[in-house]
């Protein structure tokens, strides 16, 4: 478990940095806002994030379970009886992390905060035009089908990532583990 939260902290680690300079930048003038929440509406951002955060909180469980048990397993140190303790620890303390993360993603609150960062995010990257064309493409047959099947996409790609990065992370978590002094 302690692995989980120590990758949950390094991604905020790494976050942070962005987050800060994100909101360093000045807030964008009101063409450009309107535009940007014009945009927001057409791509149905709202819906979208409480759909992608209520499947992340679904799946979120069953992946910080198969990456720590993969983990514990791996850990070529521990005995059978370490291993089964590890296990059924991580078994004990996943349905209270389950509850807090699904707590946490289904706030109400997080989409509003979401939304308000997307303004100046989207500001700093297009002109009010580049917006409204944005918005046009959006309202299209071809903007409307990409809109269906972006939740989609984004959790394929969440697993794909997730498939590909676990296995270096939890090698680098045995490595990481084997440099440290072992408890006595």
């Amino acid at each position: 478990m302690k692995k989980i939260l120590i990758g949950f902290l390094v991604s905020a680690a790494i976050a942070a940095p962005l987050a800060q300079a994100q909101q360093a930048a000045a807030a964008p003038d009101a063409k450009t806002a309107a535009a940007v929440h014009e945009l927001l509406d057409a791509i149905h951002y709202r819906d979208m994030m409480r759909n992608m955060m209520g499947q992340m909180a679904r799946q979120m469980p069953q992946m910080m379970q198969q990456s720590a048990a993969a983990t514990i397993n791996a850990d070529k140190s521990l005995s059978a009886e370490q291993r089964k303790a590890k296990l059924d620890k991580l078994a004990a303390e996943l349905p209270k992390v389950s509850a807090s993360m699904e707590r946490l993603m289904n706030d109400p609150s997080l989409v509003d905060d979401m939304m308000k960062e997307m303004v100046p995010l989207y500001a700093r990257h297009f002109t009010a035009d580049e917006i409204r064309q944005l918005t046009a493409f959006y309202h299209s047959p071809v903007g409307a089908k990409a809109l269906s099947v972006m939740p989609q996409l984004m959790m394929e790609g969440m697993q794909l990532g997730q498939r590909v990065i676990m296995p270096r992370v939890q090698k680098m978590a045995a490595e990481l583990e084997k440099d440290q002094p072992k408890a006595k």
